[in-house]
C-alpha cells in the first residue's frame, strides 16, 4: 500500500519456488474473506469486467467491496495475452453492506 493509502500494482506468484531467486521480495498475506470472481478470456474482457463490477454488479448487490484487500487478477501459466482461448479471473473481495 502506498503512503497515500492506495494499493500499488503488484505482480505476484502463488508458487513460492517461482520467486526464490528474487531478492528483496515483499510478501502480502490476504486474510480469509468472501470473493466474487469473474472469468474472462480476451484482452478487452479485463476492462469490461471492471466496468461491469463497478457500474452494474456492485450497485445492485447486497455487498460492498473490501477496499483494504487488493483486487486479484489471476492468469494461468499458459496465458497468451491476445488469444481468446486462455481464461483469466478477476477476484474482488466483498462483504455485506
Amino acid at each position: 500500500v502506498s503512503k497515500r493509502g492506495i494499493m500499488d500494482y503488484y505482480i505476484a506468484s502463488s508458487n513460492p519456488s517461482a520467486t526464490k531467486d528474487i531478492q528483496n521480495i515483499e510478501t502480502y498475506n490476504i486474510s480469509a474473506t468472501t470473493w466474487i470472481v469473474f472469468e474472462g478470456n480476451r484482452k478487452k474482457d479485463v476492462s469490461s469486467i471492471y466496468d461491469y463490477f463497478y457500474s452494474q454488479w456492485l450497485p445492485a448487490a447486497a455487498y460492498k467491496r473490501r477496499t483494504n484487500i487488493p483486487v486479484i487478477e489471476s492468469y494461468s501459466l499458459n496465458h497468451k495475452y491476445m488469444h481468446t482461448w486462455s481464461p483469466f479471473y478477476i477476484w474482488f473481495a466483498i462483504e455485506a453492506k
